[in-house]
């Protein structure tokens, strides 16, 4: 069962699936190295899975593309870090939906790539040193499916949007729910809701909670890592790498590109940036961008997820659990490598004001909250981790953090808006930009997929 359809299952919604195009088959030349002062036809700035995409799909199509990415490495947020010495994924974790449909299960088929499908319900919660019995998260989970559903009634008459905060206060009041309950039911909420959208409840919309689609089946993830994906389908495109976007001219017909490595010119741009990197206005459009697009830019919302990978001598914990949590401290989960192999790694996910609070501290400083965290859980004598990664993504400039969502009196037409193009030749991709499909690896994907199909028809319009 994945995230998503946990939380429509117990928000009695029903889902819709959509049929999207499989995949794109690389090929095995190698990219040349350095800048290029020849005009390209098309220029894609950021190497994440949207920029590999499009890239993929114009070069099949006999299009000239140069990727321009700021980093040292490909993959934009899908980041396999190997520094422990086992895999972990820092960035993108999860294939929401492992079944028809998915174009990137249809990837992971072509590329014959190693997955495990994930168990949602496979949660050790602890209270007090102990194990919450199954009764009791099953009074959890009866409790949060009738504050959901509530919810999702709620929110089809407000006349003006409210948080999921103020939703889920307005239903537990209103069902009753007991206060002994309450701390558990909460968890699971802030576990399943936060995590999903990388935002505090009371920075989520209620109106446009849920309002996203998604695909059958379960969630999977890689024991190899997410990265593979990126890896397989770059092979052969021409990315220029450290190649930081300062401005991007569209003034004259075709895209005039400056990066601290030179200048570069095509005929079409598509701009893969991160919903962040926008709205910071670290890159410098000339002219300005559309209104339109700027007030959607202002209404939209860029989450935070921060993970911290702990890696041990051996495990403490129960070797069969896939997620991990405390009551009553609710807003952080651990998640065990166990299942997925034989290194004993702890990855501690945390959202919203608490991630952005973790940016502020030293890395020992968070390894310290966390140790505590589970030394209150386990209530013995838990070891120090041998070796940690600490991420960043608010604080990251080629990122600004996790992935979108729809905040307070926003809307999902703002997605929509943003991937617009300008004047037919910039043209825009990236989660942030697809409205069915917001803050996941395969919206990002099929937005690249979109805006190539875009150029194409311009190119050849017989």
């Amino acid at each position: 069962m994945t995230r998503r359809q946990f939380l429509t299952l117990i928000s009695g919604a029903s889902l819709l699936f959509l049929t999207a195009c499989g995949g794109i088959s690389p090929t095995a030349t190698s990219p040349p190295t350095g800048t290029s002062t020849r005009k390209q036809d098309i220029l894609v700035v950021g190497a994440g899975i949207a920029g590999i995409a499009a890239a993929t799909s114009l070069r099949e199509q006999g299009q000239n593309v140069v990727l321009l990415e700021a980093k040292d490495r490909i993959g934009g947020r899908i980041w396999t870090d190997r520094s422990l010495g086992p895999p972990v994924d820092l960035g993108a974790f999860w294939l929401h939906g492992s079944g028809g449909g998915n174009p990137i299960m249809s990837l992971v088929d072509q590329f014959n790539l190693d997955y495990i499908e994930e168990d949602f319900e496979d949660l050790w919660l602890y209270q007090d040193g102990e194990v919450v019995d199954g009764a009791e998260l099953d009074v959890y989970f009866r409790d949060l499916k009738t504050v959901l559903d509530g919810v999702r009634e709620l929110k089809g008459g407000l006349s003006q949007d409210i948080s999921m905060a103020t939703a889920i206060d307005k239903l537990m009041e209103t069902e009753g729910i007991a206060a002994t309950l309450e701390q558990g039911m909460m968890w699971r909420a802030l576990s399943e809701i936060q995590v999903e959208y990388a935002a505090d409840l009371s920075q989520l919309s209620a109106r446009y909670w849920d309002e996203d689609l998604t695909f059958p089946g379960n969630d999977i993830t890689f024991p190899l890592g997410f990265s593979q994906i990126v890896q397989r389908l770059s092979n052969g495109l021409d990315i220029r790498k450290r190649h930081v976007v300062t401005e991007v001219s569209y003034s004259s017909p075709g895209v005039a590109i400056t990066t601290d490595q030179g200048a570069f010119d095509a005929d079409y741009a598509i701009i893969t940036l991160p919903l962040g990197v926008l709205q910071s206005g670290d890159v410098e459009f000339n002219p300005g961008l559309p209104p339109k697009k700027l007030a959607a830019l202002d209404s939209m919302a860029m989450g935070t997820m921060n993970k911290v990978a702990l890696h041990f001598e051996e495990p403490f914990w129960p070797t069969e659990a896939h997620c991990l949590g405390n009551l009553p401290e609710s807003g952080l989960e651990f998640w065990s490598s166990l299942p997925h192999g034989t290194f004993p790694v702890l990855v501690a996910l945390s959202v919203g004001q608490r991630a952005i609070r973790f940016e502020t501290m030293a890395d020992d400083a968070v390894v310290a909250e966390l140790m505590g965290s589970l030394r209150h859980m386990f209530r013995t004598d838990v070891p120090e981790p041998k070796d940690w990664v600490v991420t960043r993504w608010h604080g990251d400039p080629f990122s600004r953090g996790a992935y979108s969502y729809v905040p307070v009196g926003g809307s999902l037409e703002n997605n929509e808006v943003l991937e617009e193009p300008v004047l037919n030749r910039l043209f825009f991709a990236g989660e942030a930009t697809n409205q069915v499909y917001p803050g996941t690896v395969h919206g990002a994907y099929l937005s690249g997929i979109r805006a190539a199909d875009r150029i194409l028809k311009l190119a050849n319009p017989n």
